[in-house]
C-alpha cells in the first residue's frame, strides 16, 4: 500500500544517523563527559525514539502488525536477525528490571509494552526522567 507522504527507510536511518553522529562526535569534541551525557540523553535517545517510532508505524501500515512478524520468518537470514532481536531485547528487559529496582521507579508498562511495540518501550524507558542518570532525580 502507497504512503500517503513521501517517506522511506533510508530517510528515516540516514536523517537518525546524522543526528547521532554530529551530536555525539560533536561532544566528544569538547572533551567532557557530562556534555557527551546530555547529548545522548537529551537529543540522541528522543531522536532515535522518533525516528524508530516513525519507521514502525509505516511499516505497519504497509504490511500490517502481523506483517511485520511474518517478514521475520521469510528465510533463514531473517530468522537470525529476529531472534537476535529477541535475545537483545530480553537481556534489555533484564537490565530494565534491575535498573527500576535500583531507582525506585515504575517498569511494568514498559515490560508489558516489549512485546506490543518491541524496542520502543525500552528507548521510551531510557528517555524517562529518573533513568539513565538523571542528575534531578538523585541518580549518579
Amino acid at each position: 500500500m502507497p504512503l500517503p507522504f513521501n517517506i522511506t527507510f533510508e530517510v528515516i536511518v540516514n536523517i537518525t544517523l546524522q543526528v547521532i553522529v554530529d551530536m555525539t562526535l560533536g561532544a566528544y569534541r569538547r572533551d567532557s563527559n557530562e556534555e557527551v551525557h546530555m547529548a545522548i540523553r537529551l537529543v540522541t535517545l528522543p531522536t532515535v525514539f522518533i525516528a524508530f517510532s516513525i519507521l514502525t508505524g509505516v511499516a505497519a501500515f504497509q504490511h500490517g502488525y502481523i506483517g511485520i512478524f511474518e517478514a521475520g520468518f521469510r528465510d533463514a537470514a531473517s530468522m537470525q536477525v529476529f531472534f537476535d532481536l529477541v535475545i537483545s531485547v530480553s537481556l534489555f528487559r533484564i537490565w530494565m528490571l534491575v535498573d527500576a529496582r535500583k531507582r525506585g521507579v515504575t517498569v511494568w508498562p514498559y515490560l508489558i509494552a516489549i512485546p506490543a511495540v518491541g524496542s520502543i518501550a525500552p528507548l521510551a524507558y531510557l528517555i524517562m526522567p529518573g533513568v539513565g542518570g538523571n542528575r534531578e532525580s538523585g541518580a549518579p
